[in-house]
């Protein structure tokens, strides 16, 4: 069942939010939302397996590689539980 979900955000992230759904073409803040929701969701368990996670450029032939604190959390736990083999939404 549904459940409705209250967060604070700063007058300038709600201008970001509010800039991100218009460029993505989204309908609403949810809609927003539930696809950051589907790519954190992958980016967690893409982490969890050992992975990084990066943005590539083919035309200037370089790689950048996201670093966030919770990635190492994320690695911290993979190490305490029994590794899984595709495990997650790829």
């Amino acid at each position: 069942m549904p459940q409705a979900v209250q967060i604070v955000l700063s007058d300038e992230e709600v201008e970001e939010l509010d800039l991100l759904i218009s460029l993505s073409g989204f309908d609403s803040r949810v809609d927003l939302l539930n696809a950051a929701l589907t790519v954190y969701r992958w980016a967690a368990y893409r982490v969890m397996e050992g992975e990084e996670i990066a943005s590539v450029s083919h035309l200037h032939e370089r790689y950048s590689v996201m670093n966030m604190s919770v990635f190492e959390r994320l690695r911290e736990h993979a190490k305490r539980i029994k590794p899984q083999t595709g495990t997650g939404p790829d």
